[in-house]
């Protein structure tokens, strides 16, 4: 049969052999998915972390905002949240700076992950993070 003969298989009428394939594969793919959007998301992050080191070295502390950082010349674009809308955030509370998405839940917990699989969990994806005094 050529190439252009191939008739389209739906995905409901997978052959037996290739179903049973799909039905123990899919999730791993899927995950191996998501883990290469995190390295990718991660990379990007960096970009933004190498730029606020560079401010804090220059300036004597961090930026309160993005805002600001950009304000004063760099050039920063904050990746994409793979788990939430919109893009990562950079908070800096006065006590503490950190980059975060909002982690596997869903939620913006604020810049804080606790570790636990609860209801209650704070999981939020921490890519950096420093308290003023360092």
């Amino acid at each position: 049969m050529r190439h252009d003969e191939v008739k389209e298989v739906s995905p409901f009428s997978y052959p037996p052999a290739l179903a049973l394939f799909y039905n123990i594969f899919s999730k791993s793919f899927t995950r191996a998915y998501y883990l290469s959007e995190v390295a990718d998301s991660s990379v990007s992050a960096c970009e933004v972390i190498f730029e606020l080191e560079e401010y804090k070295v220059e300036e004597g502390g961090y930026p309160a905002s993005i805002s600001e950082l950009i304000d004063a010349g760099y050039e920063v674009e904050l990746p994409d949240d793979i788990d939430g809308e919109g893009k990562i955030k950079y908070l800096n509370d006065g006590s503490r700076s950190v980059l975060y998405g909002v982690g596997e839940n869903g939620k913006d917990d604020g810049g804080y992950y606790d570790g636990k699989e609860d209801e209650g969990d704070r999981d939020d994806r921490i890519y950096w993070e420093r308290d003023e005094k360092s």
